[in-house]
């Protein structure tokens, strides 16, 4: 790999002198956007990064921070030192023609600071110190996934007792933005596993008809005596990290629900692995969400290790790969078995497809009736071409009807009948 000698940026304090100089940036980048077609060339490129700009809210107090009584602080709380302003900083938007020279446009109303809130004490100040900013085409929204702590909660792991949770705060500019809205905590099934912290990162981002959404989940276990000796703790974190990916889904892009019975998406690797302890995405500019190549979804990702010294942790990243739409299948063996779809219109020509993985002597039929669920002439199963191939697009047709154009802007149902095959997805152009 190349690593072009820029000298754009300042060199940094203990950078090799020999090593081309070829930063980019001064500080973080926790959105990046190509925008091809926006009129200002100037900018097609875009940002947010620092944060660098300082403000203080002279009409805010910094909360004082006064450990409770449950937690071993004092009975009788002493009398309230007298306020301060708040002071900050806020995250800054960055231009580029070409992805490679920034501009400073201005700062942004993202501020960081802790977005913690344990009553009775501690407010939010900020967005937390995790943020991913990405570009919605279908809510024609820029959206900003934060991070924030709910508390007191007895329910989550003794470490804290507190929630992690995220927040989503929409822009039409990136640089004005609404105040965070909390969208996903762990709940009452949640909290019945052993050290269950939250969600300490998500991105979400739409895929194909609806939007999906990397949860990275933490668990926080108290540590024992013998745990503290043989992993190596630091007396200040006396407990073990676990990071695993679970996969949400949602029909609107704002409320959002677990998928696969809150098993892992991508789960940790043995002790002796790479990602053994902690993974969170590794996400993409823009839009997010995996790279589609050929048939198949890249999702990629980074692991570490996390007990011991923060100088012990070594940080990979690997690649998960999946077949395109097959997060999900409805299967079938050699008893033939029938799914139909809710009512529905569709859209385009009426070109009918199917994401099918069809074993020997086996096969994928569709019949099409009206929304009271009374057939249709010409549509029938016995009239349906039977799909017997293993493909992520298999063209469905039936005797007579190659498409489904006849049936356009009526409420039609699909029935779907599955013998030794896994359906994945349908869709209709």
């Amino acid at each position: 790999m190349e690593k072009p000698p820029l000298d754009l940026c300042e060199r940094p304090v203990g950078d090799p002198p020999d090593e081309p100089n070829n930063r980019i940036a001064i500080s973080g980048i926790f959105g990046l956007l190509h925008e091809p077609d926006d009129p200002d060339a100037s900018q097609r490129w875009k940002a947010i990064s620092g944060p660098s700009t300082e403000v203080t809210w002279p009409y805010a107090h910094t909360p004082a921070r006064r450990r409770p009584a449950w937690r071993g602080g004092p009975k009788t709380p002493p009398p309230p030192a007298p306020p301060t302003p708040l002071c900050g900083t806020l995250h800054d938007l960055y231009v580029s023609p070409d992805g490679i020279r920034w501009t400073r446009k201005s700062a942004t109303s993202l501020p960081k600071a802790s977005g913690g809130f344990n009553a009775p004490y501690v407010r939010p100040q900020g967005i937390g110190d995790v943020l991913q900013v990405r570009w919605d085409p279908k809510l024609n929204k820029y959206i900003a996934n934060t991070k924030h702590s709910i508390g007191p909660d007895l329910r989550m792991t003794p470490v804290l007792h507190q929630a992690r949770v995220m927040g989503v705060c929409e822009s039409d500019d990136l640089v004005h933005w609404s105040g965070p809205r909390i969208y996903a905590c762990p709940d009452g099934e949640d909290a019945k596993m052993p050290g269950m912290l939250g969600v300490y990162e998500a991105d979400g981002f739409p895929y194909e008809s609806m939007w999906l959404n990397h949860f990275s989940m933490s668990w926080y276990h108290p540590a024992s005596p013998e745990d503290m000796i043989q992993r190596k703790l630091m007396p200040s974190r006396p407990y073990t990290k676990r990071n695993r990916i679970r996969l949400a889904a949602s029909r609107d892009g704002r409320h959002w629900h677990y998928l696969g019975n809150r098993s892992p998406f991508i789960d940790l690797g043995p002790e002796v692995s790479w990602k053994p302890h902690y993974l969170r995405m590794a996400n993409r500019h823009t839009v997010g969400g995996p790279v589609l190549k050929a048939d198949e979804l890249w999702f990629y990702y980074r692991g570490n290790n996390s007990d011991g010294p923060k100088t012990d942790w070594t940080f990979s990243m690997g690649a998960a790969i999946l077949r395109r739409d097959g997060f999900a299948s409805l299967n079938a063996t050699e008893q033939p078995g029938v799914v139909i779809t809710r009512p529905l219109v569709f859209e385009g020509e009426g070109r009918l497809f199917v994401n099918a993985d069809v074993a020997t002597n086996g096969q994928v039929r569709a019949s099409v009736v009206a929304e009271d669920g009374s057939a249709i002439e010409g549509f029938a199963e016995s009239d349906c071409q039977a799909v017997c191939a293993d493909s992520t697009r298999s063209r469905v047709v039936w005797s007579g009807n190659e498409t489904l154009a006849k049936l356009k802007d009526r409420y039609i149902r699909l029935a779907f009948h599955l013998t030794n095959a896994k359906l994945y997805s349908f869709w209709i152009e």
